[in-house]
């Protein structure tokens, strides 16, 4: 394809909205020459709608528009720089839109030219995906905040370590900072520096947990050694934690069988013991346990719920008996 005809290519499924006017029938021509006034001063933004939403590398995350333009507002200090916003509407499942502004100083207008490019070629693509902004500024945004008060209150149930809390309490006081100075660890999670403050916290909480045996992280691919080597460590933690004794029969565990029926087995021995075994759910190809007393499991179920219901976004503790029948319902 030739230059020009690359620039009068239609693109379908879109809307190009130019300050108030809006049209559905445009080309990448068009788009230049929306950047072109931008940086004259001749319109103040424009902005580029999907048919249908793109995924941002979040769970239940989408975007379904952009919208560029050219903010003067640092010019007091530096009237060489540019500073273009991109404004950004995402959607959690549940939760409604939210507005989100990222931006990059000094963008030049190639650079623009290309992010508004790759964001109209996604948005005909069957694995869309809107360009990436981890590494954007932040100008705003309105996605829920973090329910701090929750949070404590879940962490004070889920351990009595003051110095895991601490970190725990820092990263409620401050997740975006607590996101940077934990993201190798956090991004293997999925999480990103443009997760709400909620999902930051709530990852925290397996990271920090996992680290003291509190929790413990389970894949369908562990051998059964492996998941029995994990719970003696969780099970050591929360006897050492109760002062009391909790016993694991391995005996009793199938190796032929998966990692599903072994936790329902796991599940068994500590019901008899006043405990149950619980999944605290992370939306991820992993799966995280916990052990907790019976007698003070619904106030923790119930917390989880409140906290989902108040921010608006999956958080949930359940039995496994619960995981386990909603795991095989998906397959």
């Amino acid at each position: 394809m030739g230059l020009l005809s690359f620039l009068s290519k239609k693109y379908r499924g879109c809307t190009l909205t130019i300050d108030d006017l809006s049209t559905e029938d445009f080309t990448w021509f068009d788009i230049r020459q929306c950047l072109r006034d931008i940086d004259k001063g001749r319109i103040t933004s424009f902005s580029v709608k999907t048919e249908r939403p793109l995924d941002t590398d979040e769970y239940y995350r989408v975007c379904s528009d952009m919208t560029i333009k050219l903010d003067n507002k640092l010019s007091e200090y530096n009237p060489s720089l540019t500073h273009y916003i991109c404004v950004v509407e995402v959607a959690d499942e549940g939760t409604g839109k939210h507005s989100l502004g990222v931006s990059i100083d000094g963008l030049e207008l190639e650079e623009t030219a290309e992010m508004v490019q790759d964001f109209l070629n996604n948005s005909r693509t069957d694995y869309a995906r809107m360009p990436l902004i981890e590494d954007w500024d932040i100008e705003w945004d309105n996605r829920p905040r973090i329910q701090t008060e929750i949070f404590k209150r879940i962490a004070s149930m889920l351990t009595y370590d003051q110095r895991v809390l601490a970190r725990l309490h820092g990263c409620f006081a401050n997740p975006r900072k607590y996101f940077l100075q934990h993201k190798d660890s956090l991004s293997d999670s999925d999480v990103y520096e443009t997760s709400t403050e909620n999902t930051i916290a709530w990852y925290a909480l397996v990271d920090e947990l996992s680290e003291v045996d509190e929790v413990g992280i389970f894949s369908e691919d562990d051998a059964l050694d492996d998941f029995i080597d994990t719970a003696k460590s969780m099970i050591n933690r929360r006897a050492s934690t109760d002062a009391r004794s909790i016993e694991l029969h391995s005996e009793t565990f199938d190796s032929s069988q998966e990692m599903s029926d072994w936790a329902i087995e796991l599940d068994r021995q500590l019901q008899s013991q006043g405990y149950r075994l619980v999944n605290m759910d992370v939306m991820a190809d992993y799966v995280v346990f916990l052990i907790y007393p019976t007698e003070k499991l619904s106030e923790l179920i119930d917390a989880g719920n409140e906290l989902a219901e108040d921010s608006m976004q999956f958080f949930e503790f359940e039995t496994v008996e619960s995981f386990v029948e909603g795991m095989r319902e998906e397959e």
